[in-house]
């Protein structure tokens, strides 16, 4: 048997063709265990980098809940601090820091800000994400200190830096930057209109002025004026109704006169229900959905009969949200009625009639 295997390794060690395959065997069995090696090395440092990262935040949060509780100072933990840790000191005390308020982030801002220029230093030479994480930094843990480079990466490069940049501006009490954000909000077409608007409104009633320039301002593209409309609405800013009103009667594009509806419905006065009554009759069905709305919304009993023509209306939305407008106005009694009389909407009544 041995010698058969002889013979044959012998004639085929002859071929150049088997030469070839056994090379190549021999190769990447070479390669695998050498790329196996490798995996194996860099898990090791990585979890021994991983283990002394987690060490040095435990000793760090110690230290720091020293400092909370006024055993130790803010510099004595800064101290204890190695330059090349910088990054992961500043990391924790971020991710701690954007939790708190009042006197405990005035205490975690303190361990922050000896180290602070220096991230503002190493700024322009980084990546895109590290200069996003720097912002997010700079904006919880040394926002006073440091606007100025916040407000220059409005205009970064990077739409993923100007987004983490208008995010820090756009906090509570933040409403002297309303401006700034507003001239650059043009960039983040792409973001949720529901969402930008939250966040000017979260800045308060302050940013309202900024809010309502740029709102009348017919510069701005639509989809930010109606963001700057929805934000005004969820700031119940009484002061936006006469705009809203001269909007209305400009026929803006059918969004923006949508958003200046659902504006004057959270805002309006008794005086504007003609005009929202007028706008029921609208060729668009979505001004006329947001008109009953609103007329819902803003009017007494006595708008009871143009709602009840708009249940008639040719699109079902425009009559299921006069119905509902109707129903939250008299509590549901003519709703009833019409359901019983064998109305073309008897169907889509008795739905709204079983909502809560």
């Amino acid at each position: 048997m041995e010698s058969a295997l002889q013979a044959f390794f012998d004639v085929a060690y002859d071929d150049p063709a088997f030469r070839i395959a056994l090379f190549s065997t021999l190769v990447l069995t070479a390669l695998a265990l050498s790329f196996g090696m490798l995996a194996i090395v860099l898990r090791f440092r990585r979890d021994r980098a991983d283990a002394r990262r987690a060490a040095l935040e435990a000793e760090w949060e110690s230290g720091l809940m020293d400092v909370l509780d006024g055993r130790k100072r803010a510099e004595d933990l800064a101290a204890t601090v190695a330059r090349a840790d910088l990054a992961a000191y500043l990391d924790l005390l971020y991710r701690i820091g954007r939790h708190l308020h009042g006197a405990h982030l005035d205490v975690v801002r303190c361990a922050a800000a000896p180290f602070l220029p220096d991230l503002v230093q190493a700024l322009d030479g980084q990546d895109a994400e590290t200069r996003a994480k720097y912002i997010q930094i700079l904006g919880v843990l040394g926002f006073d200190e440091h606007h100025d480079v916040i407000l220059r990466s409005l205009g970064d490069a990077s739409p993923l830096v100007a987004m983490v940049a208008a995010r820090a501006l756009m906090r509570r009490g933040r409403h002297a930057y309303a401006r700034d954000v507003l001239q650059r909000l043009s960039r983040f077409e792409t973001w949720s209109g529901s969402t930008l608007s939250s966040l000017l409104a979260v800045m308060g009633p302050g940013a309202s002025p900024a809010l309502r320039e740029a709102l009348w301002d017919e510069r701005q593209p639509v989809w930010v004026r109606v963001t700057v409309a929805r934000a005004l609405e969820k700031l119940h800013d009484f002061e936006s109704a006469d705009l809203a009103v001269a909007l209305v009667q400009n026929d803006p594009p059918s969004e923006l006169l949508c958003a200046s509806l659902d504006l004057l419905g959270s805002i309006g006065r008794e005086e504007h229900v003609p005009l929202l009554r007028a706008c029921c009759n609208h060729a668009d069905e979505e001004v006329r959905i947001s008109a009953i709305s609103a007329l819902g919304r803003l009017s007494g009993n006595g708008e009871a009969e143009a709602l009840l023509r708009s249940i008639g209306d040719e699109s079902p939305w425009v009559a299921m949200n006069a119905a509902r407008s109707l129903k939250k106005l008299e509590g549901g009694r003519m709703l009833r009625e019409i359901a019983a009389s064998g109305h073309e909407r008897a169907a889509l009544i008795e739905q709204i009639l079983l909502e809560p």
